[in-house]
C-alpha cells in the first residue's frame, strides 16, 4: 500500500511538472510541447520499476502507512532464517504465541482488484480501438498511383524515414490516419484521388511526419500509461495533450514544407466535413474533428513559432526528464526531527546507556547494531519474542540499517521497555524497518561488550519466558570463542528446553568440533525430544565435512522417529558421494513409511548425478510408497531443470 501511495503523489508531481512546463513553453512551438508530454508519458511508465529499484533517499516528507510482501523462511524454534522475499506468508514457528487470526476480509486485495479491473477495461477498450480500425480498413486497397507514390517517396526522403511505408485506399468517408512504427501505414480516403497536387504534397507531409516523428509509439506508451493509471485524472489529460501537439506539430511541418495556412486550413475543413469517422481511433488521425478549431487558429496564427525539435534538443529533453524521474521515484520519508532527537546515542558503556533507557517514563525501544558473518549472503534475520508480522518486514521505509548507519547484513537487538522493565525482546536484520514506537539507538556495540550484557539479562529472565530463548538465539550471533563455551555449557546444563533448544540451533551456526560433539551427544540422547530433534537439524547446518558421518549415523540408527526424519532431510545438502548410500538403505528398509519418502526426496535434492542415478534404481522397488515418491521427485526435478 506504501508503494502504491507513494506511486500516486509521485505521479502527480511528475504530471504537474509537465503541465507547468507545457504552460511556460506556450508561447514555443508545438513540437516541443509535445516532447515535454512525451517525456512525462514515459516517466509514468517507468516509474515503478525506478521506484522499486533506486536506493532510498530520505527527504523530510510525512510517513504513509505501509505493508509489506512476505518471504519464505525456514522455521525454527525462535530464530527466523530468511531468503530472499517472495510472496508466500512465513510459518510460524511452533512455540512462538499464537498470532491473530488474518482477517476474511482484505482491504489491501479488494484495492488491488479494483485498480486490476479497472485497467482491464481500458485495455478492452483499447484492443475494441483497434478492431474498430481494423474493421476500417479491411476493404482497403494499396494506392498505387505513381504520382502520390513518387511524392511519397520524395517526402519521406526529405523527412529521413527510411521505413518501408505502405499507402492504403479507403471508401470515401474515412479520414485520413496513419498507424505502425516498424511498418508505417498511411489511410486515405478514395477521393483522395482527385485532391490537388498541393493538397496531396500537403497531406503526405503530415502524414508521414507522424512517422518520422515516430508519434504513433509515443502514442501507445501513452494508451500504456492510461491502463496503469487509470484511476488519475492527469495521465488521461496527458494522453489528450499528447494528440493535440501531435497534430499541430505536424501542420507546422506542412507549412514549413511550403503550404499556404489559409489554403491548408480549407482543406482540413473539407476533410472533416467529408469524414465519417466519430470518435478516434489507434493511430495519429489528421481529422479528428474535436481539434480541428484549435488546429485552425494555430494555422493561421502568423507569429507561432514553428520550429522541429532536433535530435539534440530531444536528448536534453530525455536528460532532463531523467533527472526529474531518479529523485522522485527514490525519495522516502526521512525520520522526524522528534524521532531522530529521541534516536541520539547515549554515553556511557551499553550497560550505563542501559540503565539510562530504564528510566524512560515512556515505552521505548532500546536497540544496538551487531557485526554478524552471516552464513548466506541473502540471510535475514527475524527473531522475537512476541512473535513477527509483516510490518517487520516493510518496505519504501528507513531501514535499521538507516538509522544506525551500520552495514545491512548487521543485526539490530531490541528490548522494549515499559516502566523500568523490557516486555519484549527482538532480533531485526538491519535492512528491514524499525519498530513502531520511540527508540533509543545506542549504535554498534563490540562483539565482547555485546555478549556480557546479554549474559546479563539471561540472568534475570526466567527458563519459560521465551524472552530467555530470544536472548540465546542473539548470544549464538557472537563469534565462536565467546558463544560456543557458552552455548555447550546451556546445553548441557538443567535450564528448560526451548532455550537449550535455542543453545542448539545456535551451536549450528558455528562449524567447530566442540559444537559437533556437543549435538551429536544431545541428538542421540538429550532428555528432551525437542532438543534431540533440534540438535540434529543443526549438526545438518555445520558447514564441515566432519558432520556428515555422525548424520548418517542418527539417519540409520537413531531409535526416535522425529531424529532420524530430521537427520535424512538434512543429509540432502552434504556431499552426494557420501550419503547416497544411506539414502537408498533408508528408502528400502526404514519402517517408517515417512522416513521411507523423505529418504528419496533427498536424493531428489543432490547436486551431482548420484542422486539421479539412485531414483532410477529404487523406481524399481517393490514398496509402492517408495516408486509413487519416486515418480513424483523426477517430476519435481524435471520442472526445476526446465526453470533453470
Amino acid at each position: 500500500m506504501a508503494f502504491a501511495i507513494a506511486l500516486l503523489w509521485k505521479s502527480t508531481l511528475l504530471l504537474a511538472l509537465a503541465f507547468a512546463a507545457s504552460r511556460l513553453l506556450a508561447g514555443r512551438s508545438a513540437a516541443l510541447r509535445h516532447t515535454v508530454w512525451t517525456c512525462a508519458a514515459v516517466a509514468l511508465l517507468a516509474l515503478p520499476l525506478a521506484q522499486a529499484l533506486a536506493p532510498p533517499l530520505p527527504a523530510p516528507l510525512p510517513r504513509l502507512p505501509h505493508r509489506a510482501a512476505t518471504p519464505v523462511v525456514t522455521e525454527r524454534i525462535v530464530g527466523v532464517t530468511l531468503h530472499a522475499p517472495t510472496g508466500v506468508r512465513a510459518p510460524e514457528p511452533a512455540a512462538a504465541r499464537v498470532a491473530p487470526a488474518r482477517q476474511a476480509f482484505d482491504p489491501i486485495a479488494l484495492a488491488f482488484a479494483f485498480w486490476a479491473g479497472g485497467a482491464l477495461i481500458v485495455v478492452t477498450g483499447l484492443v475494441a480501438g483497434r478492431v474498430a480500425r481494423t474493421r476500417l480498413t479491411r476493404g482497403a486497397r494499396t494506392l498505387d498511383d505513381a504520382t502520390w507514390i513518387a511524392d511519397a517517396r520524395e517526402i519521406a526522403r526529405s523527412l529521413v524515414v527510411r521505413r518501408k511505408l505502405r499507402l492504403l485506399l479507403a471508401e470515401d468517408g474515412a479520414t485520413p490516419m496513419t498507424w505502425g512504427t516498424l511498418r508505417p501505414t498511411v489511410l486515405l480516403p478514395a477521393s483522395a484521388l482527385q485532391w490537388p497536387a498541393e493538397q496531396r504534397r500537403a497531406f503526405l507531409v503530415h502524414e508521414l511526419g507522424h512517422v518520422a516523428r515516430f508519434d504513433c509509439a509515443i502514442q501507445d506508451l501513452a494508451e500504456l500509461a492510461c491502463a496503469f493509471y487509470w484511476m488519475h485524472p492527469g495521465a488521461w489529460y496527458a494522453a489528450h495533450r499528447l494528440r493535440v501537439e501531435r497534430e499541430q506539430a505536424c501542420d507546422d511541418l506542412v507549412l514549413a514544407h511550403g503550404a499556404e495556412a489559409d489554403a491548408y486550413a480549407g482543406q482540413l475543413l473539407a476533410v472533416v466535413r467529408a469524414s465519417r469517422v466519430t470518435r478516434v481511433l489507434p493511430g495519429a488521425a489528421m481529422a479528428a474533428p474535436s481539434q480541428l478549431e484549435s488546429r485552425v487558429r494555430a494555422l493561421l496564427d502568423g507569429g507561432r513559432d514553428r520550429r522541429r525539435v532536433g535530435r539534440g534538443g530531444a536528448i536534453v529533453a530525455a536528460g532532463l526528464a531523467c533527472a526529474l524521474l531518479l529523485p522522485i521515484a527514490a525519495v522516502v520519508p526521512a525520520a522526524s526531527k522528534t524521532a531522530r532527537k529521541a534516536e541520539a546515542p547515549v554515553g556511557g558503556s551499553l550497560d550505563a546507556r542501559w540503565e539510562q533507557a530504564r528510566r524512560e517514563e515512556k515505552p521505548t525501544w532500546f536497540a544496538y547494531a551487531l557485526e554478524v558473518d552471516l552464513v548466506e549472503k541473502d540471510e535475514l534475520l527475524v527473531s522475537d519474542s512476541e512473535g513477527w508480522d509483516e510490518d517487520d518486514l516493510a518496505k519504501g521505509d528507513l531501514t535499521l540499517a538507516d538509522r544506525f548507519s551500520c552495514a545491512p547484513d548487521d543485526a539490530v537487538i531490541l528490548f522494549h521497555l515499559v516502566n523500568g522493565r523490557f516486555d519484549r525482546v527482538a532480533i531485526r536484520s538491519a535492512r528491514l524497518a524499525p519498530p513502531k514506537g520511540g527508540m533509543i539507538a545506542v549504535g554498534t556495540i563490540p562483539a565482547a561488550e555485546s555478549f556480557a550484557f546479554l549474559e546479563a539479562r539471561l540472568a534475570e529472565t526466567p527458563d519459560d519466558d521465551r524472552r530467555a530463548a530470544v536472548i540465546v538465539n542473539a548470544l549464538a550471533l557472537h563469534p565462536s570463542e565467546r558463544a560456543v563455551p557458552f552455548l555447550v555449557e546451556l546445553l548441557d546444563g538443567r535450564r528448560g528446553g526451548e532455550v537449550r533448544a535455542q543453545a542448539a540451533e545456535g551451536l549450528g551456526r558455528h562449524p567447530t568440533q566442540p559444537s559437533l560433539e556437543a549435538l551429536v551427544a544431545h541428538a542421540n540422547a538429550d532428555r528432551a525430544i525437542g532438543v534431540r530433534r533440534e540438535a540434529a537439524e543443526s549438526i545438518g547446518d555445520l558447514k564441515m565435512p566432519e558432520a556428515t558421518k555422525p548424520l548418517i549415523e542418527l539417519a540409520l540408527g537413531s531409535d526416535e522417529r522425529l531424529v532420524r526424519q530430521e537427520a535424512v532431510e538434512s543429509l540432502g545438502a552434504r556431499e552426494p558421494e557420501r550419503v547416497v548410500a544411506a539414502l537408498v538403505k533408508i528408502a528400502r528398509e526404514d519402517p517408517d513409511e515417512m522416513i521411507r519418502r523423505e529418504a528419496v526426496e533427498t536424493l531428489g535434492d543432490l547436486q551431482g548425478p548420484e542422486g539421479l542415478q539412485a531414483l532410477r534404481v529404487l523406481s524399481r522397488s517393490e514398496d509402492p510408497a517408495v516408486r509413487d515418491e519416486v515418480a513424483e521427485t523426477l517430476h519435481d526435478m524435471a520442472e526445476r531443470a526446465q526453470k533453470h
